[in-house]
Formats: structure tokens, sequence, C-alpha cells
């Protein structure tokens, strides 16, 4: 990681989706383009977030086997 590198937020998201479709004749995205990749990234840190948060909640809560 660089210094500066930051995690993409929602309007990040949806700048990208305007410029994709701006710049598309038929005003549409493009199917695996950029903005397919950031709403692809959210979604593995928000799971990868949420296994962390599981094991978190794991080490304060006993579940019985």
């Amino acid at each position: 990681r660089l210094q500066h590198d930051r995690e993409a937020t929602r309007g990040d998201a949806e700048r990208v989706v305007r410029a994709e479709m701006r710049n598309n004749p038929e005003l549409r995205r493009c199917p695996g383009g950029v903005a397919d990749s950031i709403a692809a990234a959210k979604r593995v840190m928000f799971l990868s977030n949420l296994q962390l948060f599981v094991q978190f909640l794991s080490t304060l809560i006993p579940i019985p086997q």
C-alpha cells in the first residue's frame, strides 16, 4: 500500500459509473469495467471485515460444541 491509499467510497464508485456512462455512446456503463471492479472490491472488503468481526465475537462468546 502507498502512504496516500484509501478505501473506495460509494461516492467514488458513483463518479466512476457516471464517467463510464458519459464516455460510452450508448450511455451505458462498461461490464467488467472500473465501476464493476470497485463494487467487487467493496464486496470483498465487506466480507473480509465481516469475517474478522465474527472471529472477534467468537473470542468473546464461547460457542458450545
